[in-house]
């Protein structure tokens, strides 16, 4: 769903549109990091396991995406901060709005 928007903000600002997809990539690298750990163990006799594994999952997406957004405005300097956040924003509330949706 942000993929079209991104290329036509790519094709009419090059630099706000590829800041904003850094944000989107740095959002979706966290989530599916944080999936990973999270969904690796199911069941009533591996609670232990389960819920290591979500603390694993959710501070290993913390210190990534902390490390992504460092080394993104370390690293390329004419990027956008407003893009690259409402970018990460919006895939935020994409993601979210997906996931209740397919929960229901």
């Amino acid at each position: 769903m942000l993929v079209p928007l991104l290329v036509v903000l790519v094709w009419l600002a090059p630099v706000w549109g590829l800041s904003a997809a850094a944000g989107v990539m740095i959002e979706v690298s966290g989530r599916a990091y944080f999936a990973f750990y999270a969904f690796r163990f199911a069941g009533a006799r591996q609670m232990r396991d389960v819920m290591r594994s979500f603390r694993r999952g959710e501070l290993g997406k913390f210190m990534l995406v902390a490390l992504l957004f460092g080394a993104l405005f370390a690293l390329w300097r004419e990027a956008q901060p407003v893009a690259v956040f409402v970018g990460y924003f919006l895939a935020w509330l994409l993601g979210t709005v997906l996931g209740m949706r397919w929960l229901k």
